[in-house]
């Protein structure tokens, strides 16, 4: 495996579960998650008109403030709130989450929602000055975002399948031959143990699945070698206490 992973690793998704809402991206999910057992994290950044960096998803501007329609490329940081209006929980500007990364020595793979290169940017320079690279894992999604990450020489990155989705399992290999990421993520309902082992040929050391990973697929998945982003609460134990025949089962009837 590369250096960043030891064994197979649960990604809190988007900040991980907080009470029964997902995909927060706040300060108070992830805290919560890391305090749960989760050492990973996922979380999604949007890039703001004056180069700020936070931590949301598109399509959730209004939730934090953003009236008449605009993206969060179109905005300001002054026109943002970063309390959510629905949840009030707290979403965090790039430099403070990369500031609790450092304090707590948690590891972030970054989902760059807009502005691909000039965000990149940021994160690398903001890690760097925190002394934080070995921190983060920049998603790739395309040819042109690999040469974005590439380019300004992060240690490592992952190559995210969900970028290339409308193309075929033969292409995505070839893409892989091409451009040799070490890392690959893709999503849970296209896995299948044939296609992890031509992805893996290719030189690919790390396989993360997700989407709708709950607690059953996730332990499943662990107990065969590979990453998951979890949509559930941490896993303290998965290989023990459960049927282990049964759930292989279920789960190769999926992936038939």
């Amino acid at each position: 495996m590369s250096n960043i992973f030891n064994g197979p690793t649960q990604v809190a998704h988007a900040g991980g579960l907080w009470k029964s809402m997902l995909y927060t991206n706040s300060e108070e999910a992830i805290l919560k998650n890391y305090v749960d057992g989760f050492r990973f994290f996922e979380i999604d950044l949007a890039g703001l008109a004056d180069g700020h960096v936070i931590t949301a998803h598109d399509g959730s501007e209004a939730r934090f403030g953003v009236t008449g329609g605009k993206k969060f490329g179109e905005v300001s940081l002054s026109d943002v709130s970063l309390t959510c209006l629905k949840t009030r929980l707290t979403i965090l500007r790039l430099e403070r989450l990369l500031e609790i990364a450092k304090d707590l020595q948690m590891k972030l793979i970054l989902d760059v929602k807009n502005n691909h290169e000039l965000v990149y940017s940021k994160i690398y320079n903001v890690a760097k000055s925190l002394d934080a690279l070995h921190l983060v894992i920049p998603q790739a999604y395309n040819e042109r975002t690999v040469e974005n990450v590439r380019i300004l020489g992060f240690p490592h990155w992952l190559m995210t399948f969900w970028g290339i989705g409308r193309r075929s399992p033969e292409e995505k290999v070839q893409f892989c031959e091409i451009h040799r990421p070490s890392i690959v993520w893709m999503r849970a309902d296209t896995w299948s143990p044939d296609f992890e082992a031509e992805v893996r040929n290719t030189g690919v050391q790390d396989v993360g699945l997700h989407a709708n990973m709950d607690a059953v697929r996730s332990r499943e998945f662990l107990r065969r070698g590979l990453h998951v982003m979890n949509d559930c609460t941490y896993i303290d134990a998965y290989d023990e206490d459960v049927d282990a025949t049964l759930i292989s089962e279920q789960i190769n009837a999926l992936y038939r």
